[in-house]
């Protein structure tokens, strides 16, 4: 059995092609750019940070087929034109789906939104077929987005985004989900219990290793890791911190850009933001934080929550499933989003 992956992005897909490779199941693996099959050449600073994120360990640079002018288009289009994005997985998509008819595999694996006519053409050569779903049900992700997505957002959602996700997983065998917040979220929508699997994601224990010391003096050093979206709560987050006491907090924002440009913009100086830092730099950051705060209103699943807690941090996430699910077994700190206003007091108590 050889199994095909395909994923514009990246995510958190590199596992799943470390271990299908390992086993000696990997056929190819179709993404936009994979930084190890780029020549190496002297390139700017920037260029570099971006192309660190896109490399994919432990794969063969011939068992990767990539689109690098997509890539370099959508990085350099999508603030301007947001559709751009949509129309360069559209023809990434059709390009997968155009290959695959030409490659030995029997399952083929994709991710939503650069999918539809893979998984199509998928079906149509007789593969086994197998969304790996990042989010939930897309139409619970409209209900939830009603409080964070712009009208036209929404609307776009509704008719350009979900159409195309719907008919997907008319294609779609069986379904991984991150959570049961996603699997319930599919079950509730009739997508069947016997084609559908929850695979949580784990974490590296001796990267995130629990720090020795902890301070206790000082302004409270709270950390955020993740994207600079709406969906994850950064109006929240800055706007509280506007409402505490002058000197008692210090908040650091790791993560890409994404929709929360002008809230960042409207609050500069108040905070300190590094766009990318990779793992092995991410772990310092962890380690010198106080308290880990994820105010995420969507998530399937929180995987910094996770690392928080490998580190011995007190994670704070909102009321809401799938982010409080790596701390249901834990004691850990959830609130409502008004809630946040009160840290002086949690970080009193910790």
């Amino acid at each position: 059995m050889k199994v095909l992956v395909s994923n514009f992005g990246r995510q958190y897909c590199n596992q799943l092609l470390i271990a299908l490779q390992e086993k000696g199941l990997l056929a190819v693996f179709f993404t936009s750019i994979a930084a190890n099959k780029l020549p190496e050449r002297n390139l700017p600073e920037v260029v570099q940070q971006q192309l660190r994120k896109r490399v994919f360990s432990g794969i063969p640079p011939k068992k990767i087929e990539h689109s690098p002018v997509l890539f370099a288009l959508e990085r350099v289009l999508r603030d301007r034109f947001p559709w751009v994005g949509r129309l360069l997985g559209d023809w990434f998509d059709r390009r997968v789906a155009r290959r695959l008819q030409r490659i030995p595999c029997t399952v083929v694996i994709s991710y939503e939104n650069t999918n539809c006519a893979t998984m199509r053409a998928a079906k149509a050569a007789g593969k086994i077929t197998i969304l790996d779903l990042a989010q939930i049900h897309h139409e619970d992700i409209v209900e939830y987005g009603r409080g964070f997505m712009s009208p036209k957002q929404l609307r776009t959602e509704i008719e350009v985004v979900n159409p195309k996700k719907a008919e997907a997983l008319r294609y779609t065998d069986y379904v991984l989900t991150l959570s049961t917040f996603a699997a319930e979220s599919m079950l509730r929508h009739g997508w069947p219990a016997d084609r559908l699997f929850t695979v949580n994601l784990g974490v590296d224990v001796q990267r995130f290793a629990p720090k020795k010391h902890y301070r206790h003096e000082g302004p409270l050093r709270l950390l955020f890791v993740g994207t600079m979206t709406k969906r994850k709560g950064i109006k929240i987050l800055l706007d509280a911190l506007e409402q505490l006491p002058p000197g008692t907090v210090e908040l650091t924002l790791i993560g890409p850009m994404a929709d929360a440009r002008d809230r960042l913009r409207e609050h500069a100086g108040k905070f300190r933001y590094l766009p990318f830092l990779h793992h092995e730099e991410l772990v310092g950051h962890y380690q010198a934080a106080d308290v880990f705060v994820f105010p995420s209103l969507l998530d399937s699943w929180a995987q910094t929550v996770l690392e928080a807690m490998a580190m011995a941090h007190l994670p704070l996430s909102p009321k809401i499933p799938a982010p409080r699910m790596p701390c249901s077994r834990a004691a850990v700190g959830s609130y409502p989003p008004t809630m946040l206003l009160h840290w002086p007091t949690v970080s009193g108590t910790a």
